[in-house]
């Protein structure tokens, strides 16, 4: 049965992004082939991807969309990219579907408030969480 897997880094002061949902902290591990090589076994594990919004946009802005998974966006607005399918209905019934669907492991991309609701349902199947040693905190 798929599993969802959240994936994802934090800071030491335990932040996913900084206050105006920047994520630009990340940049300074491009290139470390730990995170590489564990971000290539991430990508042939999953075949869908699941995030908020603000998450979304930032990653629109930065062109990191993968157009190799389906991606949905946790959004009451459309969307506007061949990837991504906006979704706002219940997140239970989402994860209930795909799970009964045939393929990989779904991944939980964020951001924040996603990820706190998912958690507060019970909907995560496997963390993995790196924690990255810097600071980003307020």
């Amino acid at each position: 049965m798929r599993k969802v897997l959240l994936y994802i880094a934090q800071t030491l002061d335990g932040f996913i992004a900084t206050n105006d949902h920047d994520l630009s902290f990340l940049d300074s591990f491009n290139g470390n082939e730990q995170i590489a090589q564990s971000f290539v076994t991430l990508n042939e594990r999953v075949d869908v991807e699941i995030m908020g919004r603000k998450t979304f946009d930032w990653v629109i802005a930065h062109g990191d969309v993968s157009l190799e998974h389906k991606v949905y966006v946790l959004s009451h607005h459309a969307i506007d990219h061949p990837s991504a399918i906006a979704y706002h209905g219940d997140f239970s019934e989402l994860i209930e579907t795909l799970k009964s669907q045939p393929g990989k492991d779904i991944w939980l991309v964020g951001g924040g408030e996603i990820i706190k609701s998912f958690i507060e349902k019970d909907l995560i199947d496997e963390y993995q969480i790196a924690i990255l040693p810097v600071m980003i905190g307020d």
